[in-house]
């Protein structure tokens, strides 16, 4: 479980104004459990991890945790492109507008998928990656995903040239190009702009 010290404190303080137990107060944030989010987006620290509680130990499991956190959080950090979309979706922001029809998780998903691709090799998977080199995919990925079609055909170009002229004799050209991604796209049955240009894209290139 991942959370932040200065919003449990925030539970933990409007407890003690009606007498009761902290416990009963602290809640967990929608936003603490998307991977890409490493800040609060209230207080722009860094989120802290602890082992998931069962849930008849989650009363009295965080306010040590409270207590160790000491005083206030002080000067926060500014959230990364993507940790500032998903804390605008979940208060219901929009924009980028292309992306505004989508679920979010999908927006999410796209950034990790074409990120892994291009910070590190097409098969490569986004879930082997460390902590750090995830949020190097998630940034390098959206900085493309964010953007209208035009930076995704960029994208998806630029793993094309990497390939090693992916027009030779291959008798699949595109699943060495684009690996993971490709897979993705094919087993999914949502609608996602990514997989409509990927697809595009492909067909130009075969064809």
């Amino acid at each position: 479980m991942r959370y932040c010290p200065a919003c449990l404190r925030e539970d933990a303080e409007a407890a003690a104004l009606t007498g009761q137990r902290a416990a009963f107060h602290l809640r967990e944030r929608l936003a603490w459990r998307f991977r890409a989010v490493r800040l609060c987006p209230n207080y722009g620290i860094p989120l802290e991890r602890i082992d998931r509680p069962d849930e008849d130990e989650l009363v009295g499991a965080l306010p040590e945790q409270l207590i160790a956190a000491g005083d206030g959080p002080g000067a926060g950090a500014q959230p990364n492109g993507i940790e500032a979309y998903i804390a605008g979706r979940l208060t219901r922001a929009t924009g980028p507008q292309w992306l505004d029809d989508q679920p979010l998780g999908q927006a999410i998903r796209s950034a990790e998928l074409l990120g892994t691709a291009l910070a590190f090799e097409p098969h490569d998977a986004f879930e082997d990656l460390t902590g750090t080199e995830r949020e190097t995919a998630t940034q390098c990925g959206w900085g493309f995903v964010s953007q209208a079609d035009q930076e995704l055909r960029q994208a998806l170009r630029i793993l094309e040239a990497r390939a090693a002229a992916p027009r030779g004799p291959d008798k699949w050209p595109e699943r060495r190009v684009f690996g993971n991604l490709l897979r993705e796209a094919q087993d999914s049955t949502l609608k996602v702009p990514l997989w409509d240009v990927l697809h595009d894209h492909i067909a130009e290139m075969v064809g």
